[in-house]
């Protein structure tokens, strides 16, 4: 058969062309092609409409989903028609819906304030989502039960307690330097006087609940240990001055307080018992670690909490690393922070 260049006439530049040309193969009266050519056409741009409508724009869409007692948000699995929640409960099997958002002017067999019922044997269920049209979807609701978080628990706290601070040169070049040092002495010298008074403080973390926000909170009970002592982190330079850092390095506050925990962070805040004070979990960049828990090689549990230092009142960049043992005319001070080691009991 003899192909044509599409290229060879304008004609066939076109869609119409296109359809034209194959009626002009068929041996039809010139009425008959006249006729045919708009059926045709219209006959084409149906099937093209219906096929987008069908597998494309049928508006019966589940777009997002949360649940009551959901922890962080909802995963979507489009390919499956799936959503993952992740939710904190005692009754499972009656489960409300908190929030949902479907299609423009479509409805849902489920609404918002009803219902879904889950259980280990069938930890799934199904809304139907129906468009204006009529059309139907039918959506998996996946439900994974949400354990209290690892670092709840009895802690004791270990001389590899650490601060941290990042550096850069003092035009503000190569940044990202690090130091780390332990809160009592090492290799350049005694840092905090009483840092050692921290390494067998105890803490103690509860759960509590489950707030609107899918944030779990929960109390907290910082002691001094066998030592009766909380510690300190006050330094003495030379002169025998004596700089007391403790307004910025207690991050862990002394005693009672609150926690709350946001999992879509990772991010644990801690208030002191008149919520008159706080402290954030320390995150740097993409390095959202805030906390830790890891198995070392004896089997104990470890826990290890960054927090950010506050710096508000702090002395000079240069004094403040100065203070810490290095010759730092050169460096600019770029971040603090400070990490507690802890073993379960």
């Amino acid at each position: 058969m003899k192909r044509t260049n599409l290229n060879d006439t304008d004609m066939f530049k076109t869609f119409p062309g296109l359809v034209q040309s194959f009626i002009e193969r068929l041996n039809l009266s010139a009425i008959a092609k006249l006729i045919t050519l708009p059926i045709l056409l219209a006959l084409i741009l149906c099937i093209s409409a219906c096929k987008d409508v069908t597998e494309e724009n049928i508006d019966a869409n589940l777009l997002e989903i949360e649940l009551e007692g959901q922890i962080g948000v909802s995963f979507a699995d489009a390919a499956k028609s799936e959503f993952i929640c992740t939710v904190f409960g005692e009754d499972y099997s009656n489960v409300k819906i908190k929030r949902m958002i479907i299609s423009e002017n479509g409805t849902s067999s489920v609404k918002v304030g009803e219902s879904l019922s889950f259980s280990d044997a069938n930890p799934s269920a199904p809304i139907t989502i129906t468009s204006e049209t009529g059309i139907q979807k039918t959506y998996t609701i996946l439900l994974e039960k949400f354990g209290v978080p690892d670092f709840v628990g009895n802690w004791t706290f270990t001389p590899e307690c650490f601060f941290h601070y990042t550096y850069c040169n003092e035009d503000g070049s190569d940044c990202g330097q690090d130091y780390y040092g332990s809160l009592s002495s090492d290799d350049y010298g005694t840092y905090f006087i009483h840092g050692d008074q921290l390494y067998d403080n105890t803490l103690k973390m509860e759960f509590v609940s489950v707030d609107g926000s899918g944030n779990l909170n929960g109390t907290f009970d910082h002691g001094p240990g066998i030592d009766g002592e909380i510690g300190s982190f006050a330094i003495e330079i030379e002169g025998g001055q004596i700089i007391d850092l403790n307004e910025n390095f207690i991050r862990l506050f002394p005693g009672q307080g609150t926690w709350k925990w946001n999992p879509s962070k990772n991010e644990i805040t801690f208030f002191n018992a008149d919520k008159s004070k706080q402290s954030v979990t320390y995150s740097n960049g993409d390095d959202k670690k805030h906390w830790q828990i890891e198995t070392l090689d004896n089997g104990s549990i470890q826990l290890t909490l960054w927090l950010n230092v506050n710096r508000e009142g702090m002395p000079s960049d240069h004094e403040a690393l100065l203070l810490y043992g290095y010759n730092a005319t050169a460096w600019t001070l770029a971040g603090y922070m400070i990490g507690f080691k802890m073993i379960k009991n």
